[in-house]
């Protein structure tokens, strides 16, 4: 996703390979409702480095602002 953000991609393939033998292929589109919402998420992360603080804990289930 963050690729996409930066390149100005309409979509990208994804690949996995599932027990060493099934190849999937996945298109995955470009959402930028899901693009604004990670770099929010990465701006906080940085600017918690910045101060030296530790990211809050997913088990706190408080939103990245």
């Amino acid at each position: 996703m963050f690729e996409r953000s930066c390149r100005a991609l309409q979509a990208a393939c994804g690949r996995t390979l599932l027990g060493g033998q099934d190849l999937q292929i996945y298109r995955i589109e470009r959402e930028e409702a899901d693009i604004s919402r990670l770099i929010k998420q990465e701006r906080a992360f940085w600017r918690g480095v910045e101060l030296d603080q530790a990211p809050p804990s997913l088990d706190e289930g408080v939103p990245m602002q």
